[in-house]
């Protein structure tokens, strides 16, 4: 288990993007809680390990949502799987 910051930006900007701590992270995914109720099986999402917003260095990878949990205190717990690695 690790956590560290993560950005989490959803491909259709209606949505906002949001900074969690994950919970577990492996190579090719990650699992972190959220109280934002908008995420969804199959959504489309870009993820910043390692979070930093001063970093001018941004490296995002492309992913998609796996699961969603519902959790105690109106928490959602959500499983990202990592498709590929983009830089900006």
């Amino acid at each position: 288990m690790l956590a560290q910051p993560v950005r989490v930006r959803p491909f259709d900007s209606h949505y906002p993007p949001e900074v969690c701590t994950t919970v577990n992270v492996s190579r090719r995914g990650l699992y972190f809680t959220t109280a934002a109720a908008h995420y969804f099986q199959g959504m489309g999402v870009f993820v910043a390990r390692n979070f930093q917003p001063s970093d001018p260095m941004i490296n995002e990878e492309v992913a998609d949502i796996v699961r969603i949990e519902k959790l105690p205190g109106g928490r959602w717990g959500v499983a990202v799987r990592i498709l590929s690695r983009t830089q900006y």
